[in-house]
């Protein structure tokens, strides 16, 4: 009795301690110890449960519940043979529904149990109890008990059946694989991804995911990767992902693989149906200067060209800029290339190369607007004398220097060399 109010209150523990005292005096039954049982089922401990319901069956060998309970504890052992079983006894005293004879079917699938799965999930399947979710579970536990067999043919029609008969059923598999990708429980997370692929097997979506998955595994499953990938491609029909996984692909090629061809070629699919993707422009540019065949500079000039015109970071236009301020520079053409240098100092670091190219380009355009130069100066900071209204000799600021429009900040050093060259009026 007070185990009665104790649990009804929620006070297991107490509940669990009045049935232990109960048993230690000599109140052995069946009943009891089965509660004992379910207690300690509830305090997550199958171990003990187990014991207190073999007790129980043992005294009471035709109480059915016993022995589903056992199945459950087994479960939770991560014992499915002997859960198995346990369902099979419970199947012989008592009429069951879908949902434990799939349960059951499912204990002989991790047993290994092939045959027997298969008999309990089809006649699951074959009852007149309707239960979708239930159905759906069978369809996909038939799939994988196919694949054991290595009939893959088959699996899939099964895994086709899946949604058919739930097609909600694949959603919280795919809850799950997201919350474990976020808490990166990646091994879980790609058996559940996994799972719903085979259930919803042309959703580009979840190769993407897939892929995602793999590319956290390590370096090893770069092949994977770009499975997932070609896979996302194939099946994506919406332009943006598409263009993201082809653009991933490309760059998975060329940086992993070292295929430069395939992945130019990825690019340039991707620029087919949007000729401004800044990606593919970034990547082809690349690609084509590790190539470095007849054209290719041309062709990484022509990308970098349109890549700076989008709206991109500035930290990605540092190294087209510069590319292309060198280019410049090689071509002769230093007044380009000192604008160009100028843009890409914004947010680029140099190589002492660069920076030599880049002043010379700087210089070279001082000088051909000479005519900045022909004024006399004074000194940086000084006073120029000229005769006021009166004839008299005064102090007036002296006129602002003219510098061309490539950034003061990219030539002052440079004009700092120059300063005692200037002419003033001592010499």
């Amino acid at each position: 009795e007070e185990a009665d109010k104790a649990e009804l209150a929620g006070k297991h523990d107490e509940a669990l301690s009045c049935l232990l005292e109960a048993v230690r005096v000599g109140d052995e039954s069946e009943a009891i110890l089965s509660r004992i049982g379910q207690l300690f089922a509830m305090k997550q401990n199958p171990t003990d449960a187990l014991e207190y319901f073999s007790k129980a069956i043992k005294l009471n060998p035709l109480e059915s519940s016993n022995y589903l309970h056992r199945a459950e504890c087994f479960i939770a052992l991560d014992d499915p043979a002997n859960a198995f079983s346990e369902f099979e006894k419970y199947f012989k005293l008592e009429e069951v529904g879908k949902n434990l004879m799939v349960r059951c079917g499912k204990c002989a699938l991790d047993a290994e149990i092939l045959d027997k799965a298969e008999y309990y999930l089809k006649t699951a399947l074959s009852l007149q109890e309707v239960d979708e979710a239930n159905d759906a579970y069978a369809w996909y536990n038939l799939g994988e008990l196919a694949e054991k067999r290595s009939n893959d043919a088959e699996a899939q029609e099964y895994y086709n059946n899946v949604c058919a008969a739930d097609s909600s059923f694949p959603q919280p598999y795919l809850e799950q694989a997201e919350d474990e990708y976020a808490a990166a429980n990646f091994s879980l997370a790609l058996h559940l991804f996994e799972a719903v692929a085979k259930m919803i097997p042309n959703n580009a979506n979840v190769y993407v995911r897939l892929a995602d998955v793999y590319g956290h595994l390590g370096a090893e499953f770069s092949t994977s990767v770009l499975t997932c990938l070609s896979k996302a491609v194939e099946l994506s029909s919406e332009p943006t992902l598409y263009e993201d996984t082809i653009v991933r692909r490309g760059v998975l090629l060329f940086s992993v693989f070292n295929d430069v061809e395939q992945a130019i070629t990825d690019f340039t699919l991707c620029l087919e149906g949007n000729p401004q993707n800044p990606s593919a422009l970034e990547n082809r540019a690349l690609a084509l200067r590790s190539r470095n065949g007849d054209g290719d500079v041309a062709a990484a000039v022509t990308d970098y060209l349109t890549l700076v015109e989008q709206n991109v970071s500035w930290e990605r236009k540092a190294e087209p800029y510069r590319f292309l301020a060198v280019n410049s520079f090689d071509q002769g053409d230093l007044p380009t290339a000192a604008k160009l240098f100028s843009f890409a100092s914004i947010h680029g670091a140099f190589s002492q190369a660069d920076e030599l190219r880049m002043y010379t380009a700087i210089a070279a355009q001082c000088i051909r607007n000479g005519a900045n130069f022909e004024e006399q100066y004074e000194p940086r900071g000084g006073m120029q004398s000229k005769d006021n209204d009166k004839g008299k000799k005064g102090d007036q600021q002296p006129k602002g220097f003219p510098v061309v429009s490539v950034g003061y900040q990219c030539i002052d050093s440079f004009y700092c060399q120059l300063r005692d060259r200037e002419p003033t009026v001592h010499n």
